[in-house]
């Protein structure tokens, strides 16, 4: 039978989807956009991406997601082009992420709508702090790094980061490879 032979071949790449009611609710929300991911388990290993928007009392709103197979540039730049193409073509985005090195290269692509003036992309304070946690074994510089992260101060900022460079300079180096203005 035909259908067995093609079932034997059939590859999943991912599937998309976003509700009609967030959607047309995020008109309403902030405008910012935070993306991330889970690992799903069980019998076939995938990731879970979830886009979520922050409504006027500071409560993540679903936007859309997507299960692929992998967490790669090819399917961080599919998900964010149906974030695009299907949930919102809103100009002044700020885009909240990981760090990570496959979302800042698609965002950094020449055709991209996710860099300024279509949008402004910032790392999630929470991810860089678990990050260098992870990185580093040291839970005093993840401090540190929220600290530095949250005061609207120029001087704490600036007291903080050097408190780090004196405790641990491979951690400060590690942190200075990401421009303050899109963590703190």
């Amino acid at each position: 039978d035909d259908d067995d032979s093609l079932s034997e071949h059939a590859l999943f790449r991912g599937v998309f989807w976003a509700f009609s009611q967030s959607i047309q609710g995020f008109q309403h929300c902030r405008p910012l956009i935070v993306v991330d991911t889970k690992d799903l388990g069980g019998r076939y290993k995938m990731k879970l991406m979830v886009a979520s928007g922050v409504d006027a009392v500071n409560e993540h709103f679903p936007l859309a997601f997507a299960v692929t197979k992998e967490g790669t540039v090819d399917s961080w730049r599919w998900f964010l082009s149906r974030i695009r193409e299907k949930v919102t073509q809103r100009k002044g985005l700020c885009l909240i992420s990981s760090p990570h090195p496959d979302i800042v290269s698609v965002v950094n692509e020449p055709e991209s709508q996710w860099k300024e003036l279509w949008a402004y992309h910032v790392f999630c304070l929470n991810h860089l702090s678990s990050q260098i946690h992870d990185v580093f074994q040291d839970h005093s510089l993840s401090s540190l790094v929220d600290k530095a992260g949250s005061t609207i101060k120029t001087e704490e900022f600036d007291s903080y980061m050097k408190e780090m460079k004196e405790k641990n300079l491979e951690a400060w180096k590690w942190l200075d490879q990401f421009p303050p203005h899109h963590w703190a």
